[in-house]
């Protein structure tokens, strides 16, 4: 549990807002640990299993998770969110689509379409050459992108996104989805984040991005902007560090500092906005003091 959950399990107990969290591909388990449980110390989060952190029957009802005099849960069973990050931004597109145990969820470096993201990643370097030696055509390694897409559809956004935030499945909620997004990430390209976003409907954060910096006519064009923080509808929020702009082509971006990807994980401002949209009364609010969010975090 979160050192801010208890002190050492005496009084004071202050329960935690049970919060799931997901591993996105290619971290260790260092990074995995260390962000959510920096999250969780400062903004106590508590991050486990859903429906036996929701129900009081469950985790809520076990001598390990309570504390204090007043033998007290350590968590708050009424309460449930999801927060996830890169692959597990992705499956959370999936799962806040489909879910009934949460209605807020911060998507954090979100893809979707996978066929539009692979060259565009610097993972691409690792697993094209085994594409490239078994289909030497380029017009057959374009449609097997395509084909592979049509199987990638069941299990990734891109076939669920109509029923999130709008037009929900039968005896499903509607939810509301803060999308997070690495300028320049070298991972998860800006324009499958942003796919996503238009594919939502969502409202974005104005000024996107400081003059010059993107390479586009309109940054997040098509999308409108939040006419005003505290905003409780669903956003697109980009956060800049620093890096260079991505390649307007179909590929990966050259490696120059660290990369952006896991950046606004690092930056305490973008973990406040992500513990503000996950309230029960959550909002997206403004942490960039009304001008374009930019951190120096990976400085």
């Amino acid at each position: 549990m979160p050192r801010s959950t208890t002190a050492d399990g005496n009084d004071p107990v202050t329960p935690g807002r049970p919060v799931l969290d997901r591993h996105g591909l290619f971290q260790d388990i260092s990074e995995y640990l260390y962000r959510p449980r920096v999250l969780a110390n400062e903004h106590n989060n508590y991050l486990f299993l859903r429906r036996l952190l929701k129900d009081a029957r469950g985790f809520a009802s076990h001598p390990v998770f309570r504390a204090g005099a007043s033998d007290t849960a350590v968590l708050k069973p009424s309460e449930l969110y999801y927060l996830g990050g890169s692959q597990a931004a992705t499956l959370g597109g999936v799962a806040s689509a489909v879910a009934a145990d949460w209605t807020r969820a911060v998507l954090v470096v979100p893809p979707m379409n996978f066929s539009l993201l692979e060259t565009r990643s610097v993972h691409w370097a690792t697993f094209g050459p085994y594409r490239n030696a078994a289909y030497t055509d380029e017009l057959e390694r374009t449609l097997l992108f395509a084909i592979a897409q049509m199987l990638q559809d069941r299990a990734e956004p891109s076939g669920y996104v109509a029923h999130i935030i709008s037009d929900p499945y039968p005896d499903t909620p509607l939810h509301e989805v803060l999308l997070v997004e690495a300028f320049g990430d070298y991972q998860v390209t800006n324009i499958a984040t942003e796919s996503e976003a238009r594919s939502l409907g969502v409202h974005v954060w104005q000024p996107f991005l400081a003059p010059g910096r993107s390479p586009d006519l309109t940054p997040a064009w098509g999308l409108p902007a939040v006419p005003a923080a505290p905003f409780h509808g669903s956003v697109l929020v980009m956060w800049d560090f620093g890096r260079p702009a991505p390649p307007t082509e179909n590929i990966a971006p050259p490696w120059s500092g660290s990369d952006p990807h896991g950046g606004p994980g690092s930056d305490p401002r973008a973990r406040q906005m992500m513990s503000d949209f996950v309230q029960p009364n959550g909002a997206f609010v403004d942490v960039c003091n009304g001008g374009p969010c930019q951190s120096d975090v990976l400085d």
